[in-house]
């Protein structure tokens, strides 16, 4: 049986190697991506979503062959997915597998990492880190988030040992490392003692259409200070400060809780008794977003932790987008504060309700911050491609 698997994963490089010399007389360069396919079916996941935004604004000239090593007992298979996509699978923890993606890597132009969850030996296999050590591959990292510390957070520190490896593994070998924020990559010279010289900030978050003018239009003719929250009860949403922060401003506000498990929001809020101006339920991602347009405040409770403190949630971005000034714990979230973001504490919260000309100049202040963003996310997304197509030129 081994013998069939290896024989497959050496057709499986054969035919990979000829699509690359075919792919580079047509394209600017070939790219291996190490990450799953983006398809209608996991599209809805915000790690998806990222790979997608790379493939589309950044690797738009190239054919890009993405690597999945998630897919267990089954042969290593190579589909033709379109014109300028091809997807390999590979088993894990299989040698034969991991060798014939590293010969791969040496005949393409770039190896595009998303997430150091593609390194970590207990998920891909103890091979996989030799298709990180091959001499003259140009590789790039996109960190996506701090794995290890979410592990940990988790109290899984077996896995977050291994996230950790893998961390280190491409500290040490990529040419380039992509951070979403300047928090992550100030994390990650300060753990690992070293200033990184490369780094490309990429922000990359989606927007739906908005007109700042006509929203804040409707949130003066409704004004009657109203805050959101739509989202989970996970532990790190903090529901239960929400809820105290909630009976203590009481009547000041109304409330609109989108809440994805109501029962269990229940369960937490237990006897308490509501505000008169209070909605708890569920509603599609559409109808929350119509909601926002008459929402002044939303809260984003996180806590004082290297996780919160590296993200960029797109919670916070949809807010400001919808001038709905956060409602923070903290304001150590990522570089929103650094941009000049206004936000009010929970506590603050509590005590007393804005006037509109407050919220209002909060609301407007933040839309600058948006605009920042979007710049952010161009300049980025400029520098990336011009260090890429130049590795692609040579």
């Amino acid at each position: 049986m081994k013998d069939i698997y290896k024989k497959q994963a050496v057709q499986v490089k054969k035919a990979a190697i000829e699509a690359i010399k075919k792919a580079k007389d047509r394209y600017k360069g070939v790219c291996l991506v190490m990450a799953p396919i983006f398809t209608e079916e996991n599209i809805g996941e915000g790690y998806i979503q990222r790979v997608k935004a790379i493939d589309d604004e950044v690797l738009n000239e190239t054919f890009n062959i993405y690597v999945d090593f998630e897919t267990k007992n089954t042969l290593p298979t190579i589909t033709l997915v379109d014109d300028r996509h091809m997807l390999i699978t590979m088993m894990p923890f299989s040698k034969n597998c991991a060798n014939a993606v590293a010969d791969i890597a040496r005949h393409c132009n770039i190896v595009y990492t998303h997430s150091v969850m593609r390194a970590m030996p207990d998920i891909q296999g103890e091979y996989v880190h030799n298709i990180y050590r091959q001499k003259n591959v140009f590789y790039v990292w996109d960190v996506h988030g701090s794995v290890p510390e979410e592990f940990a957070l988790s109290d899984n520190y077996y896995e977050a040992q291994n996230a950790g490896a893998g961390e280190e593994l491409f500290i040490n070998t990529a040419n380039i490392i992509i951070t979403v924020n300047h928090a992550m990559k100030h994390h990650l010279e300060k753990k690992y003692s070293r200033e990184l010289d490369n780094v490309v900030v990429l922000p990359i978050f989606h927007l739906g259409e908005s007109d700042s003018e006509q929203i804040m239009a409707i949130k003066r003719s409704v004004f009657y200070p109203m805050a959101v929250y739509a989202g989970g009860v996970q532990e790190w949403q903090n529901i239960p400060l929400m809820q105290k922060t909630v009976q203590t401003a009481g009547d000041k506000y109304g409330y609109k809780m989108f809440i994805s498990k109501p029962d269990e929001y229940l369960e937490m809020w237990k006897d308490a008794k509501e505000p008169q101006n209070y909605f708890l339920g569920r509603k599609s991602p559409a109808e929350v977003v119509e909601e926002y347009k008459a929402c002044h405040f939303g809260f984003a409770l996180r806590d004082d932790i290297t996780v919160n403190n590296v993200a960029c949630p797109t919670k916070i971005i949809e807010y400001i987008q919808y001038g709905i000034v956060p409602v923070l714990k903290t304001e150590k979230i990522g570089d929103f504060v650094d941009m000049g973001m206004q936000y009010i504490s929970y506590e603050e919260f509590a005590d007393s309700a804005p006037g509109f000309e407050q919220y209002s100049s909060m609301a407007r202040g933040n839309f600058a911050v948006l605009d920042k963003l979007m710049q952010a996310h161009n300049d980025g997304v400029a520098e990336l491609k011009g260090k890429l197509y130049e590795k692609f030129n040579v």
